[in-house]
């Protein structure tokens, strides 16, 4: 797996809060800082993460349990007999 850069530019007032980019490698991931730099946008608003994707495998387990019981209202508890 090659190393992967991710670029966040944050902004609060967008629905979204901003933008992520995925470049293949970190000369394209510098390339494109570089360009948002000269486009003007504030360097506190981008971030920039650098890493290799990680290999994931996912299992449903069954689980299966037993529900609350529920008092029928036909069910009484009967007043307990003193036994002598």
């Amino acid at each position: 797996m090659s190393e992967q850069v991710m670029v966040i530019v944050a902004d609060l007032d967008d629905p979204k809060h901003g933008e992520i980019n995925v470049v293949e490698s970190v000369h394209k991931g510098a390339r494109l800082v570089e360009t948002l730099l000269e486009a003007g946008f504030d360097e506190a608003r981008i971030r920039v993460f650098s890493g290799a994707e990680m290999d994931m495998r996912v299992r449903h387990r069954r689980k299966l349990g037993c529900a609350p019981r529920r008092r029928r209202p036909e069910c009484r508890r009967w007043p307990r007999r003193d036994v002598r």
